[in-house]
């Protein structure tokens, strides 16, 4: 028996992976794949799948032709130095641009290990697997690492004798004994892991004679409230906001999830309308090293242990820790304090020239450097995905949405205007989209980023991908065992009582505050 393996790596044709199945449940749908013990839903005749869709696929010849997404890519490397009108600044403290990458990485992970097909597969639910998960590496010393409630800290280097537990645990070549390895891809995210690994162990420790799993679900509840309740409010347009906790979803899976079947991510979240979060990343953050001089984006991915910035040694340096004041709100609000980029095609110079390592395989890579454009690599994936254009998916939408507040869909003239410093196709940018026809057929990633310029000045996610980025985690919440969405996918159950702010709500600002009482 063979089948496709819909995930990270786009279609893969697997028949040998049915040597690494550990059992196989035709009349349950079920799938359970040797490393992990993950169950999936295996549906007949498609093959395994890991993502659903919102939008029917679009296939080939009409779909944009990649030579004019290649080209595109390459226009959006220029595009943003000659606009004087690129969105500025937001008001979102610059740490919410990583907690970002954390929720996308802990929503989907679908890897090739080896060369005869064996996958690791996660649940899609928002249930911190990517936290609490199976390290795949025996720890080592309790010398160098701290161990409590299934994560680990280590040490930090330091140039004195008092120790510093900074950084997270890692095997003698540096490789980080964390759950998802591509949480120590930057700096910035590792040291946001740290945060939440050092949470866990606090709440472990405050538990006490008490079962893991008591401790896990309270680490799980709070990083819930602060995801629905601080990241969303910040990054989501308002009135999609408020709408979706009011009234709950209403395009995926209105009134609640099936019981009978496993959560499914919509591709179009995976693969284009979360990676507007990529134009959130600044070029260099002020006030990190010693909590005084500026870090740029090519450091934080340099120091890591995927980036080789250890010099032969195991651990992170002391003097690389995060320094939060300058990435958080304070009461106090210090000189420096770093936000996040205007969410718009300008994207911070460092991400056209990534190292490929941080793509998956599959991945479209660029001239043999070593090095791929984010821009390009999105553009000609979510091609590959047969995903439909902003247009085609604002009108599937609407159609879901029904009675309820409409999403605006943008104009060919307001997207060739989103590109464009005076509003008119006088850029090369806008010039292309119209000339290629991508301005009424365009690119859902490229659309997202459009209205958020467009329609929310680059403060926040436009209405289409507020409404399926905000749904999308929602109802990921909902589904994951200790989820403080309830069933009804409406009803939020997390309570003062429950929460450590005494109010029944969490955010990241006091995370962070109970991480750094963390003591060895």
């Amino acid at each position: 028996m063979s089948f496709n393996v819909y995930g990270a790596e786009g279609v893969l044709n697997t028949p040998q992976l049915v040597g690494n199945v550990t059992e196989l449940d035709a009349p349950s749908t079920t799938l359970t794949i040797v490393n992990g013990a993950r169950v999936a839903e295996l549906v007949t005749g498609e093959g395994l799948k890991f993502y659903c869709r919102i939008a029917p696929s679009v296939k080939g010849g009409d779909q944009p032709e990649s030579a004019d997404l290649e080209q595109l890519a390459e226009l959006l490397k220029t595009s943003g130095s000659g606009r004087s009108a690129a969105a500025p600044d937001t008001d979102i403290p610059a740490a919410y641009t990583y907690l970002g990458q954390f929720i996308a990485h802990e929503l989907s992970d679908l890897r090739v290990l080896d060369p005869t097909g064996m996958v690791t597969i996660r649940s899609a639910a928002l249930d911190l697997d990517s936290l609490l998960g199976a390290v795949p590496d025996t720890p080592l010393s309790a010398q160098a690492q701290i161990w409590k409630g299934g994560v680990g800290i280590g040490q930090a280097r330091s140039f004195g004798p008092d120790v510093h537990y900074e950084d997270l645990p890692r095997r003698a070549d540096g490789k980080a004994l964390i759950a998802d390895a591509r949480n120590d891809s930057n700096l910035a995210l590792a040291q946001l892991h740290l945060a939440l690994s050092k949470f866990h162990q606090r709440i472990a420790q405050d538990e006490g004679r008490r079962s893991d799993d008591g401790a896990q679900r309270i680490t799980r509840r709070h990083v819930q409230s602060v995801v629905l309740h601080d990241y969303l409010r910040r990054v989501i347009e308002p009135g999609v906001y408020d709408d979706i906790l009011l009234h709950g979803r209403r395009v995926i899976h209105p009134g609640g999830l099936p019981t009978d079947t496993p959560f499914l991510l919509p591709i179009e979240f995976a693969a284009a309308c979360f990676r507007v979060g990529h134009s959130m990343v600044r070029e260099k953050y002020e006030a990190w090293e010693y909590g005084v001089r500026p870090i740029r984006l090519k450091t934080l991915l340099h120091m890591t242990g995927q980036g080789g910035g250890f010099f032969g040694l195991r651990h992170l340096s002391e003097e690389w820790r995060i320094n939060w004041a300058s990435m958080l709100e304070q009461p106090n609000p210090p000189s420096v304090r770093n936000m996040a980029a205007g969410i718009d095609a300008t994207l911070a110079p460092g991400l056209h020239r990534l190292p490929d390592r941080l793509f998956p395989p599959s991945t479209p890579k660029g001239d043999g450097t070593g090095l791929t454009s984010v821009a390009r690599a999105t553009l000609l994936r979510q091609r590959g995905f047969e995903l439909g254009s902003g247009q085609q998916t604002a009108h599937v939408v609407n159609g879901a949405i029904g009675p309820g507040p409409q999403v605006p869909v943008l104009t060919p003239p307001e997207i060739a205007a989103a590109f464009s410093d005076s509003g008119a196709p006088d850029t090369p940018l806008a010039e292309f989209l119209c000339q290629s026809g991508l301005h009424a057929n365009t690119p859902l990633w490229l659309y997202c980023l459009a209205e958020a310029r467009t329609l929310c000045g680059g403060r926040c996610f436009g209405p289409l991908t507020s409404r399926i980025v905000m749904e999308t985690i929602h109802a990921a919440i909902e589904a994951a065992p200790d989820g403080i969405v309830a069933g009804d996918g409406r009803t939020i159950t997390f309570t003062a009582k429950e929460s450590l702010s005494g109010r029944n709500e969490f955010h990241l600002q006091e995370l962070i505050a109970h991480a750094a009482r963390w003591q060895s």
